[in-house]
């Protein structure tokens, strides 16, 4: 893959090995929030010619095939955990307000270690939202 070409999978915002219907819902829910008849905030255009453009090329097999071909093989991270994300809405409208979106979290260890004794897993999870680093420290770092 070149780099300036874009991920179409990571623009519809699925797996490499999602099925043709994920791809098509997608698609469909990237078209209804970026159309330009719908959406007219600015750079909006061009993220719904980029859904187009991916949906083109995923929605048919060959195409898939060859697309695939072009990109680095997918690295493996494993974790010592699983985990699910649910969030509170899909998606979050372009506003000039603040916006609340919730987020679950469940985590649990894998399935081959739940049936082996095992220390427990011990989880800390840090949400900084101090503005102590907004502005100019922040574009230093």
């Amino acid at each position: 893959m070149a780099p300036e070409q874009q991920d179409h999978y990571a623009v519809l915002g699925v797996a490499r090995d999602a099925s043709q219907e994920e791809i098509k819902r997608a698609y469909f829910e990237a078209a209804q929030k970026l159309h330009p008849d719908k959406n007219t905030a600015a750079g909006e255009t061009e993220l719904f010619l980029g859904a187009q453009q991916a949906y083109e090329a995923l929605s048919n097999p060959k195409r898939r095939a060859l697309y695939d071909a072009t990109l680095p093989p997918q690295k493996k991270t494993f974790l010592p955990y699983e985990h699910k994300l649910t969030y509170s809405r899909s998606d979050m409208a372009h506003l000039d307000e603040p916006q609340m979106l919730y987020l679950i979290m469940e985590l649990e260890s894998p399935a081959e270690a739940r049936h082996s004794p095992a220390p427990p897993l011990n989880v800390c999870l840090v949400l900084d939202r101090s503005t102590s680093m907004k502005g100019e420290k922040q574009d230093k770092h």
